[in-house]
């Protein structure tokens, strides 16, 4: 039967119409004249009169064994922003709420499902249940004077298969077991509650008494474990003092041979006899030295952590010196390289003269030009110092970059093809950096920005200023 409803409410959500049905409108006016706040709806199919409740503002729990019925529900309820409670559950199977839930039950046709006997008893019985004290029984069913008895395929008494629809017909004495069991929930709901009452109050006078007796049972374990520990500590003592007679000299011990009185007397004279061959204040001085011990041990412990401490430290400042340092040094020297091997057509690069401990001694700049050995770049000639400082001070910008850069006369020793070499290289770095470079090549000065020229004139320097831009001569002017 669930699939037959499924598949109707998948057809058409609305199948009974979007308005309340004329015994929801009626039941709602019994509900205000009884203050009725929470009310739960038996099958409530597509929803119509659980979203008529819930928007006169009442606390509604729906439930239908159709699935797509309680989806289609839950759809609407958000479309309608309404809090509705709903389940997917078949009634004949329990209703999954505590014993005096709702002020009132509702159901429109529920009952004229095709319920044996067995199973209407069974709802009635969970509806008496859940329903409060005095709560209201509301439903509605089909009689035998409906237009639609006989209508379609009897299939077994007073039932009836109407297009697919199983549907029960209630006969008068049908009517009035339903009215009398209504009755009888009514009326025995009130003599529910006073039995569920006192069967509350016994069970908490019984969960006291648990507690109480609970209580006593562990302070009686408390004691017993007390108790067993000191016999525990007794025995062994008992051991202990054995052992110390036989190690005196009493390997046999016989309590019946015993004079206490003069064991007394022989103890107090060894005692006296002792007393001034003992330093008493042993265990002073043993706690005092023991105290001091632990305190200078404490603070050898704290120290030792304290030094581990700034050791590990030092190594991640160092770790992360070497890390800065190594990617600088990459960095420099892979542009040395390329700028070496563009200018000149040589190899240069940079040699850490101490591999293991990189900080303890320095760097060197190893040279070859085209076809001559590597050299320290301290064995060089003028010249070649020159060519190589300027590389190297052009490498160091790719790290740290200066927004400007004065040479004078770094080119003087070069000759043509490395002059023009150097000029080509120093006209790409000036993009981004400004270069002001005292020179006397004319392959240098041919690739500059602007030139300032100095002559002396009747023993009077004078400067001549050249701005070349876009290749065009914009001004020449002489002061």
């Amino acid at each position: 039967m669930n699939k037959i409803w499924d598949k109707v409410y998948s057809n058409d959500s609305s199948f009974f119409g979007d308005e309340p049905s004329k015994f929801a409108l009626i039941c709602y006016e019994d509900f205000v004249k009884h203050k009725v706040k929470k009310i739960l709806e038996l099958g409530c199919g597509q929803g119509r009169d659980s979203i008529f409740f819930a928007s006169k503002g009442l606390e509604v729990y729906a439930i239908d064994s159709s699935k797509v019925a309680i989806e289609n529900l839950s759809a609407k309820t958000k479309e309608l922003s309404l809090k509705l409670y709903l389940k997917n559950i078949n009634a004949v199977e329990g209703l999954p709420f505590h014993i005096n839930h709702f002020d009132a039950i509702y159901s429109h046709m529920f009952y004229n499902m095709d319920f044996s006997d067995y199973e209407l008893k069974f709802l009635f019985s969970e509806t008496k249940r859940v329903l409060k004290n005095k709560g209201l029984l509301s439903f509605s069913v089909r009689s035998y004077k409906d237009i639609m008895y006989n209508k379609g395929t009897k299939i077994a008494d007073n039932i009836y298969d109407i297009d697919g629809f199983h549907i029960r017909f209630f006969t008068e004495e049908d009517i009035k077991f339903l009215r009398d069991k209504e009755q009888n929930i009514i009326f025995t709901s009130g003599n529910t509650y006073t039995i569920l009452q006192s069967y509350e109050e016994k069970i908490k006078k019984l969960l006291d008494h648990e507690r109480k007796l609970s209580r006593e049972n562990s302070t009686f374990e408390r004691e017993i474990i007390l108790l067993e520990k000191e016999i525990l500590s007794l025995k062994q003592h008992e051991v202990k003092l054995n052992n110390d007679l036989m190690w005196l000299g009493y390997k046999e011990l016989n309590e019946a041979d015993y004079d206490v009185d003069d064991l007394v007397i022989h103890l107090t004279e060894e005692y006296e006899l002792l007393k001034s061959r003992i330093n008493l204040r042993a265990n002073e001085n043993y706690i005092q030295v023991v105290n001091g011990y632990r305190g200078m041990s404490d603070r050898k412990n704290d120290l030792e952590k304290e030094r581990n401490s700034i050791v590990i430290f030092i190594e991640e400042i160092y770790k992360e010196k070497k890390n800065l340092f190594m990617d600088a040094f990459l960095k420099i020297n892979k542009d040395i390289n390329f700028i070496f091997s563009t200018i000149i057509g040589g190899n240069a690069w940079l040699e850490i003269e101490n591999q293991e401990d990189i900080f303890s001694k320095g760097i060197r700049l190893i040279v070859q030009f085209s076809g001559k050995p590597r050299r320290d770049s301290t064995a060089l000639s003028g010249g070649e110092k020159t060519m190589a400082a300027t590389i190297f001070l052009l490498a160091l910008q790719t790290i740290k970059p200066s927004p400007f850069y004065l040479m004078d006369e770094v080119d003087a020793h070069l000759d043509a093809q490395n002059t023009e070499r150097l000029s080509k290289i120093l006209f790409e770095r000036s993009k981004n950096n400004q270069i002001i470079m005292v020179t006397l090549k004319d392959s240098t000065i041919s690739k500059v920005d602007q030139i300032y020229g100095v002559y002396p004139r009747e023993g009077v320097s004078h400067i001549v200023k050249y701005k070349y831009h876009k290749k065009e001569l914009d001004e020449i002017t002489f002061n």
